[in-house]
């Protein structure tokens, strides 16, 4: 389907389902369009959103699936959109309706809102990731996972109810993986960190097809931005540092540039030699970098993902830019108009 011609109807599906067999189960018709899907790649839950409703859902502990159709001249193509654990706290008494919106979390809420009830001490040699695959799946969740070799180098410990999500996302920073994802069937997904300016543009931003609308907000700010990133790494066997700086004269967040030191530090308790920790550090101050440069585009809806590399190309404003679209909201009404956040990436 040409995502990018004009007359595409659009409607959508809200169907149950089955939180133990992940089954689907009748679709529910009480929801009315105008509900939102935010995508946010920075944020734990990464999908949240809402769904304006007539009557109350009656989803009980199980899951609610959205699905949209869209159909263009004689095309259709239906997409998945996620899984979600639902929350009706109140709503307007109408005469017969009951009119409300319901919250929706993605299934990494579960995750988060479990914790240990006694400490967690994981030794030396543990397999980070197969440990993390295995705390999803006692919490039953399905779970997918990049095959990883990475082992700790030194006993971890968290004190009781330090969230499962936590543990979790500390043991990806060390293998090199991302903070754990969710895909829209539910499915919690562990995989390896990639770096985004070796990535190829998936989804491209161009006026001569008037997908967008042609105000963008452009966000530029570089007063605070950090030019020095410390990681310490301390445990009971070892104690070293690594220090990534930004001395690119060319570069205007370079201590060069801007006359003074930046520095910011994070600690981690494993990290296999100095070599993968100065990456890191690299890693880390390209990250807290890129947070100096980003637009927000109003747009038609095209099918891509929180986490790609996006392509803005604005011919009649003279301006381009390229980066990782971080955020994405989804508006679940005709036409499905969305605004999407792309941060400037560094090259490290």
């Amino acid at each position: 389907m040409d995502w990018l011609s004009s007359g595409r109807r659009d409607t959508f599906r809200y169907v149950l389902v089955d939180k133990e067999t992940m089954a689907e189960g009748e679709d529910l018709g009480m929801f009315v369009d105008g509900g939102r899907l935010d995508f946010d790649d920075l944020s734990p839950l990464k999908v949240s959103g809402s769904l304006p409703y007539y009557a109350p859902p009656d989803v009980g502990f199980n899951y609610l699936r959205v699905y949209s159709t869209s159909y263009l001249k004689g095309e259709e193509e239906e997409i998945m959109h996620g899984t979600f654990l639902v929350s009706t706290p109140g709503n307007d008494i109408r005469g017969a309706l009951r009119v409300g919106s319901a919250d929706i979390y993605s299934t990494l809420k579960i995750v988060a809102d479990a914790s240990p009830d006694t400490p967690v001490t994981l030794p030396a040699g543990t397999d980070a990731i197969s440990y993390a695959a295995g705390l999803i799946t006692s919490l039953g969740l399905p779970v997918l996972a990049d095959a990883s070799t990475y082992q700790l180098n030194t006993m971890l410990s968290w004190d009781a109810g330090t969230p499962y999500l936590e543990i979790i996302n500390e043991l990806c920073v060390y293998a090199g993986f991302n903070s754990a994802d969710v895909d829209p069937s539910g499915q919690i997904r562990l995989y390896r960190y990639l770096d985004p300016a070796i990535k190829q543009p998936t989804v491209e931003f161009d006026d001569k097809r008037c997908t967008f609308n042609p105000t963008i907000k452009y966000n530029f700010d570089i007063f605070d931005i950090p030019n020095k990133f410390v990681v310490v790494l301390s445990n009971a066997e070892e104690e070293m540092s690594a220090v990534a700086i930004n001395d690119d004269p060319l570069s205007p967040y370079s201590t060069i540039s801007q006359g003074r030191e930046i520095s910011r530090q994070e600690k981690v308790s494993d990290m296999e030699g100095l070599g993968t920790l100065q990456a890191y550090a690299r890693r880390r101050l390209a990250e807290v970098s890129s947070a100096v440069e980003s637009i927000e585009i109003a747009h038609t809806f095209i099918p891509y993902n929180t986490g790609d590399v996006a392509r803005l190309i604005y011919t009649k404003a003279d301006f381009a830019f390229l980066g990782v679209a971080v955020t994405k909201s989804v508006s679940l009404s005709c036409g499905m108009p969305c605004n999407t956040r792309v941060r400037r990436f560094v090259r490290g």
